[in-house]
């Protein structure tokens, strides 16, 4: 947390399997609100 980040916790293989795909689907998310947008003017 911050910056430079610092270890505050270990988290368990599933834990950050999830912090991962949430990750993903943000990712994935942003992409397709991104190629949804439209040119004004």
């Amino acid at each position: 947390m911050g910056s430079p980040a610092k270890v505050v916790r270990q988290l368990s293989p599933e834990q950050f399997e999830r912090v991962k795909m949430g990750a993903v689907h943000y990712a994935e998310k942003a992409e397709r609100f991104r190629r949804g947008l439209k040119k004004i003017g």
